[in-house]
């Protein structure tokens, strides 16, 4: 692979090679990596859908993850950049292919999770069949971090209203009480609330108040909504 992945003529052997060795072992992180490769250079547009994507992550500066700062909604400012004629669809349903085949392999595989995030940020796609698949994976595995990382990165990038993935994780919680992932993500959406103007639809979320407590993280994350709410009051 190594060698035949810088001759175009070798290009087809290599996609139908890292496919079938990835779906045997999905972690084999520089393979997807070769498969990104050559999309880049074989897909028509798609090297300045890349650049594009690179330069406005850049710009925008959003920070996530263990720092506890909220990916920001802002418009699609990625959309023009993304690519959906026929032929690409082709390209990215099959790469969704791949990807969720190696998701099934290891449900937690690192560069499966990418490289599906990875298509979805260059090609045109049908949020509400990624947040299916998610609630598919979920239910197999309702703590796989990886998939409810997925699940924010499309609610964040299609708008979807912060009401409805707040009820998804009520949804969740009543499923299993002990579903801290569910919790963390929760306390997430929570923010979400704070700057909305539907302060209404904010408080009458509280549900859980009995609950909250249980989690010293979220527990924490609900107080600091609490005062941020009644001092925008």
């Amino acid at each position: 692979i190594q060698l035949r992945r810088a001759f175009p003529a070798h290009y087809e052997e290599c996609m139908k090679v890292t496919e079938k060795m990835l779906s045997m072992n999905p972690d084999l992180y520089s393979l997807w990596g070769v498969r990104r490769e050559i999309l880049i250079q074989t897909t028509s547009g798609l090297a300045g859908a890349v650049q594009h994507v690179q330069e406005m992550t850049s710009q925008r500066l959003i920070t996530s993850g263990s720092s506890g700062a909220l990916p920001i909604r802002t418009d699609k400012v990625l959309d023009s950049a993304k690519l959906s004629n026929a032929d690409h669809s082709v390209v990215r349903d099959h790469e969704f292919t791949v990807a969720a085949s190696g998701i099934r392999k290891n449900p937690k595989s690192y560069g499966a999770w990418h490289h599906r995030q990875w298509v979805a940020s260059h090609f045109t796609f049908d949020p509400e069949s990624e947040l299916s698949l998610c609630a598919d994976f979920l239910r197999a595995d309702e703590r796989n971090f990886h998939c409810w990382q997925y699940r924010m990165w499309v609610a964040n990038h299609a708008l979807v209203p912060p009401e409805r993935e707040f009820a998804f994780t009520e949804e969740k919680i009543r499923e299993n009480f002990s579903n801290y992932s569910a919790f963390h993500y929760r306390s997430k959406v929570l923010f979400l609330f704070v700057l909305s103007v539907d302060r209404f639809a904010f408080h009458s979320h509280f549900l859980f108040a009995p609950v909250l407590y249980t989690n010293l993280a979220y527990s924490k994350a609900t107080k600091g909504c609490r005062r941020i709410t009644a001092a925008a009051a």
